[in-house]
């Protein structure tokens, strides 16, 4: 008798269980930008790899701490924050709504 699991990760992952799901997100993107500023945290590198590898080839990534996100060129279609902090949330949220 042989079994065959359907799950994309296993049940105990931690970190990357939610990278499939992200990963169907961004590619519906024709030309997205992931930042992630606190990549170098707690879930960090693996995650992004683990992404990048999920990826079309051509995805850019910007995996620098306190990305200057006022300077994102216009040529991305999409911006995507990974595991932004509630700071970054923030920011984010005040500079969407103006105020």
């Amino acid at each position: 008798m042989c079994d065959y699991f359907t799950e994309k990760t296993w049940w105990n992952k931690a970190y990357s269980s939610d990278n499939i799901p992200i990963v169907n997100i961004i590619k519906q993107s024709v030309n997205p930008l992931i930042i992630c500023a606190e990549c170098g945290k707690d879930w960090g590198w693996g995650n992004v790899l683990s992404i990048s590898y999920l990826l079309e080839p051509q995805t850019k990534f910007q995996l620098f701490p306190d990305t200057n996100i006022k300077q994102i060129p216009d040529t991305f279609t999409d911006v995507f924050f990974l595991n932004a902090s509630e700071e970054l949330q923030d920011t984010l949220k005040k500079n969407m709504t103006g105020t």
